[in-house]
């Protein structure tokens, strides 16, 4: 499967979203992954819960920290399942008015770079969550099928 991943700055709320491009994949052309979700039914995943990450401003643009490094943030949104399909939407929307004033020596210094960064880790959670999901599906794909139909003569 494929996505794309878009942002947008309006009114001072800040707004990532990743919807549904295609199917196809490594390996494997648009019909082959239609059928293999047919098959196995398309993943689920959860668009709530914790998000958490660590991150750091380079040149001005907020970019994960490695581990152990960068400013921490993290928040809470509430449980929603959906099934990751052609119609699938995940969007995460925060205002500045929303965002409490950073402190003094803060990396994320703004409440533009901490919206930035909010929006960036809703992002990678998402992002691997459907990774995972995906690959839980991918995994129950068996070679059952190759070389069928098969000819035989007694």
């Amino acid at each position: 499967m494929n996505f794309t991943i878009s942002r947008d700055i309006q009114d001072k709320v800040f707004t990532t979203k990743i919807q549904f491009k295609s199917l196809g994949r490594a390996g494997l052309d648009a019909e082959e992954e239609r059928k293999i979700y047919e098959d196995f039914h398309y993943p689920v995943i959860d668009l709530g819960g914790e998000f958490k990450g660590s991150f750091d401003v380079v040149d001005g643009k907020v970019v994960v920290a490695e581990e152990g490094q960068g400013q921490e943030i993290s928040f809470v949104l509430n449980s929603k399942k959906v099934e990751v399909n052609e119609k699938f939407v995940a969007e995460y929307q925060i205002s500045l008015e929303k965002i409490k004033d950073p402190s003094d020596g803060d990396i994320l210094n703004t409440k533009s770079l901490i919206a930035e960064a909010r929006c960036l880790l809703f992002e990678k959670v998402i992002e691997t969550r459907i990774a995972k999901a995906i690959e839980d599906i991918m995994s129950k794909v068996s070679k059952f099928e190759d070389g069928y139909p098969r000819d035989i003569m007694l």
